[in-house]
């Protein structure tokens, strides 16, 4: 009962917070329907806010204190947010130590944004936090992916396909890690799938989806300028209906 008032107070905060209320009718209808199939989502909604400046002791919603308080509780949601601020010093003074404490104990309960978190702080050592650990990086980012969140599924895609160094090279798990972000709405994950069946990297080439998922990021207008006139009249309709049919998952 109480986890469920405290994913409550985290709606409510949302409500009235920029990042929710600047969606579209239908992303804030999407979002709604999601919680009410995944309880988690109302903690994912008030994290970003909480990322995004919207949430935090500076602007007084809530105080610091609220947040020590709900972390002691056991709130992976506030034990999160603690340690993103004592790792970076904003509400609180740096303390490293204390920032990966907190942020343990959020992952531990499988908050996939603090095993994220934790992730960056051992591979590239973000804020100075945390000692270089590519092997206990790759684990925390692998279990951040299977819990959905976009941004280590794309690093996985990084990882595999070559750039990140982690893991050996392998474009099918490369692509396959690519493809669950790029699902989700993630506009960099759908441009870099675009650009991969533009090319024929790691997938069979097709300009139909390549065109769709260009389409979509929104940053693929260059690339699309030159695949364009290698399409027919038929794969451009095609590319179409499936930009229509489209939603997140």
């Amino acid at each position: 009962m109480r986890r469920k008032l405290l994913l409550l107070v985290a709606v409510f905060a949302l409500l009235g917070a920029g990042w929710f209320a600047s969606l579209p009718k239908e992303g804030r209808d999407f979002y709604l329907v999601r919680a009410g199939a995944a309880n988690d989502l109302a903690t994912r909604w008030f994290a970003k806010a909480a990322e995004n400046g919207e949430i935090s002791p500076e602007n007084g919603n809530p105080p610091s204190g609220w947040f020590l308080s709900q972390a002691e509780d056991g709130n992976p949601v506030a034990q999160y947010i603690l340690g993103r601020m004592l790792r970076s010093g904003e509400g609180y003074p740096k303390n490293c130590t204390d920032a990966l404490k907190w942020l343990w104990l959020s992952a531990e309960q499988g908050f996939a944004m603090s095993e994220y978190t934790l992730a960056d702080s051992y591979m590239i050592q973000t804020d100075q936090c945390g000692e270089k650990d590519i092997h206990r990086a790759r684990e925390l980012y692998q279990r951040s992916a299977r819990g959905g969140y976009a941004p280590a599924q794309e690093e996985l895609y990084r990882e595999y396909e070559g750039e990140g160094g982690a893991f050996p090279q392998d474009l099918q798990k490369a692509i396959s890690w690519l493809y669950l972000a790029a699902i989700q709405g993630r506009e960099r994950s759908q441009f870099l799938l675009g650009r991969n069946y533009a090319e024929g990297k790691g997938v069979p080439q097709d300009y139909i989806r390549a065109y769709m998922w260009l389409y979509l990021s929104g940053e693929g207008k260059a690339l699309l300028s030159k695949i364009v006139p290698q399409m027919t009249t038929q794969q451009l309709a095609d590319a179409d209906r499936l930009i229509n049919r489209w939603h997140p998952q």
